[in-house]
This record gives structure tokens, C-alpha cells and sequence, in this order.
């Protein structure tokens, strides 16, 4: 779906692409349809990448307690969309030998793949891997491949974007450095960037109404969380010596 930052949110998530170590085939689509996006799926399942970066931005909403991600503007009146678990139906296709990174800044997709972990900051500024409420439900996810998926917010939140600087968080991780930050000082990092933003939105709101939103990292697995170049170099990593 068509946004007004959405100009700016290709040129941020180019930069931060632009750092993996792993050369990537960057397949960009403006208001992308449902079919494009099952298209470039299906054709990484078909081609078995040591890597795949998935990224969505845009528009969700909850309908009957279910995700539907907005996919392009249509001529008709009913918009177009994937629910969660026809994403997730996508990615569970793909094999254990494909690492994947998805990265979701639209409102509510807060652990929409259902993984098992997600990272937890301490108030003593720790960071480690807990298990996330969905797996503990046992509303576990089908997707074989080892996923970390960097989600804009928890599900009950939406995300804020302008014109100018785009998603908050799109343009936060064009300030990552891959090849020199931790997952922690990442989630870090996300956080700082987007409060900043928030909290410049909340002065100019009015009537009590106060945004929020928290970025989260889900995953599969217990990435090492002391690996300053994990990002970058993700899709040459042997999960089976780090799976539980």
C-alpha cells in the first residue's frame, strides 16, 4: 500500500541492506500486490538462498482478532491483503538451509510468524533471549527456516511514519551498523530512535491520546547476542550449533 514516506522508507532500507556481508539480489516493488509478494517468496523457495531479507512496510489492521496485511491500492472499493497466517503459510515452505530476516514496519505484526523467542531489555540494561507468549500457548509456528524478525511494534501497537522521514524504524535501521553492532545494541538503538520521534509526536497530540510504540526482535533461535557482526553475516551461520 501506497504511503506518503514511502519514497523515503526504499532509500533507508537500501542503505541498511547495503551492509550485509552476503551480496543481495534486492527485488524493490512499489505497492507491492499480493501476488508480487507471493511471487518473490515462492521464487526464493524454488532457488534455496543462503539468505532471504523480507521487508514490509505500510498498512495492517486487526479484523476479527486477525492481522491482514494491506497489500497495493486497487480501483475497487475492498482493499487487497495477506493475513498473518497466509504469511506465515508462505514462509514455511522455505527449508532449514535458507536463514531468514523479516523485517516488518506496519502497524500490530508484533510476533505475527509466532516464533519462539523474543529479546527482553532488563531494567538493569541486560538483554537475553525469553520465550514468547505465543510459543508458551503453544501456538507454534510452522516456519522450518531460522528466522529473526525485526517487527515495528507489539501487536497492540500501531507505527507512526511522515512524509519526510518514513517509518520510524525503516529509517532507524538505516543507522545500523551490521558489520559492528550486537543484536541488543540494535533492539537499543531501534528503540532510542523511534522514543525520539514519539515523543516529539505526543507534544504536538491533543484530547490525552498518547503514541506508543516499541520496536521487538522475535526469533527461532538464540542468535548469540555478544556477536558484534551477526546481522552481516547471518546467512553464513550453522544454526545446528546454536539450536536449542
Amino acid at each position: 500500500m501506497a504511503l506518503d514516506g514511502g519514497h523515503q522508507d526504499r532509500y533507508n532500507i537500501l542503505r541498511f541492506l547495503g551492509n550485509f556481508e552476503l551480496n543481495l539480489e534486492v527485488d524493490a516493488i512499489d505497492n507491492a500486490s499480493r501476488k508480487n509478494i507471493e511471487d518473490c517468496i515462492r521464487k526464493a523457495i524454488n532457488s534455496c538462498p543462503p539468505l532471504l531479507v523480507a521487508y514490509f512496510q505500510g498498512h495492517a489492521t486487526i479484523y476479527d482478532n486477525i492481522l491482514r496485511y494491506i497489500t497495493s491500492d486497487d480501483d475497487d472499493e475492498l482493499l487487497e491483503y495477506l493475513t498473518a497466517e497466509e504469511l506465515v503459510g508462505l514462509f514455511s515452505k522455505l527449508t532449514t538451509q535458507t536463514k531468514t530476516v523479516v523485517i516488518t514496519d506496519f502497524c500490530h505484526s508484533g510476533n505475527m510468524y509466532g516464533l519462539e523467542f523474543f529479546l527482553k531489555e532488563e531494567q538493569d540494561g541486560t538483554v537475553a533471549w525469553h520465550q514468547t507468549d505465543e510459543w508458551n500457548k503453544e501456538q507454534r509456528t510452522a516456519i522450518a527456516s531460522p528466522m529473526l524478525h525485526i517487527a515495528g511494534s507489539l501487536r497492540e501497537q500501531k507505527v507512526y511514519e511522515t512524509g519526510r522521514s518514513g517509518g520510524y524504524v525503516t529509517e532507524g535501521l538505516a543507522g545500523v551498523d551490521v558489520k559492528s553492532m550486537t543484536l541488543p545494541q540494535v533492539l537499543r538503538h531501534l528503540r532510542r530512535h523511534v522514543d525520539y520521534h514519539i515523543e516529539a509526536v505526543n507534544r504536538r497530540l491533543r484530547g490525552g491520546f498518547s503514541a506508543k510504540q516499541t520496536p521487538q526482535i522475535y526469533s527461532s533461535y538464540k542468535w548469540p547476542l555478544d556477536d558484534p557482526r551477526i546481522l552481516s553475516t547471518i546467512g553464513l551461520i550453522d544454526t545446528s550449533i546454536i539450536s536449542d
